[in-house]
């Protein structure tokens, strides 16, 4: 019997002797996991390492025609600075200002028969004027028996025909006025048709690229040139999610090469999207799976000249 205590005692020591060191292995482990866990905390406050792409702030924009036509003349190439509304490409368009030409000469001559109605208006008028002044001075003398009736008929007969001509000429001139705005209109459609064969600049900025080449068609669905709009060359960074609430705007940031540690120059994060999204920088194909979200990021550079457009580049922001 007293052996059997003496087996039981052990035993009970043993066990709680087992889980005393399971209790101080997990306080180790949690005690390494929360150090682990400051560590990583302290990585993420000191600085975020993005990748990034030079683009123009405003977007490149691959440029179109309204129309289709033959090129007849380029007037600007690739890498050449435009002002606005200047002439790029120049489309073959023989028909559209015959069309133009035509339009202006019916402009003109309703133009010219406008003037007339209104002169031949005016001339009637004064007739009339004065043939009413006879018709009063003929009553005063048939009264006095120095004149006759018939001649008084004769006269009220030619002031209805001066009062109906008068009509007749103000109606011809509405008329042809109604005609001179709808030839007019035909004439602003025939010079838009006219302007539409030579493509333009939409606004100030650089021809990046130019497909169109002389003797060439050009359609409506592909794009002819690429244009860099004027204004800022920003670097379009995407943060992971896991650092994504640690971007601030007024962060500094500085642009290296890809793998390198060269600095190439520097920038100023001016803003940050609202919302996750799919990465899409530098995702290999349009419908790539992927696990991660990206928050974008867009950063404002101190030197706009030194980097090429599309160039590739790591942006290390500096949280503190």
């Amino acid at each position: 019997m007293r052996l059997l205590l003496i087996a039981v005692f052990s035993l009970s020591m043993l066990l709680q002797s087992c889980g005393s060191a399971s209790s101080e292995e997990s306080t180790t482990q949690s005690s390494k996991q929360e150090e682990a866990k400051k560590n990583t905390d302290s990585i993420k406050i000191g600085q975020v390492l993005a990748q990034a792409r030079i683009e123009p702030e405003e977007k490149i924009s691959k440029l179109a025609s309204p129309v289709a036509g033959i090129v007849v003349k380029i007037h600007k190439k690739e890498n050449d600075q435009v002002q606005a509304q200047e002439v790029l490409v120049e489309l073959d368009h023989q028909i559209e200002a015959a069309k133009k030409a035509q339009a202006e000469s019916k402009l003109a001559t309703k133009q010219a028969k406008v003037k007339i109605y209104d002169f031949e208006a005016e001339e009637f008028r004064l007739k009339l004027k004065n043939k009413e002044k006879e018709l009063s001075r003929l009553i005063n003398l048939l009264k006095n028996g120095s004149e006759t009736q018939q001649h008084i008929d004769d006269v009220e007969t030619e002031l209805q025909v001066l009062r109906a001509s008068v009509k007749k000429s103000e109606a011809n001139s509405e008329m042809a006025k109604s005609e001179f705005i709808e030839i007019r209109n035909e004439v602003e459609l025939a010079k838009r048709q006219f302007d539409q064969r030579y493509l333009k600049a939409p606004g100030s900025g650089q021809l990046i690229s130019m497909n169109a080449v002389a003797g060439a068609s050009i359609d409506t669905q592909s794009p002819f040139a690429e244009f860099v709009p004027k204004g800022k060359t920003i670097a379009r960074a995407e943060v992971d999610e896991l650092f994504a609430t640690q971007i601030k705007t007024g962060q500094h940031v500085i642009i290296r090469s890809v793998g390198t540690d060269e600095e190439l120059t520097t920038g100023t994060v001016y803003y940050t999207a609202p919302t996750l999204s799919k990465k899409s920088l530098f995702s290999e194909k349009a419908g790539d799976q992927e696990d991660r979200r990206v928050r974008e990021v867009r950063i404002e550079l101190a030197q706009q000249d030194k980097l090429l457009i599309n160039s590739r580049v790591e942006c290390v922001i500096k949280i503190q």
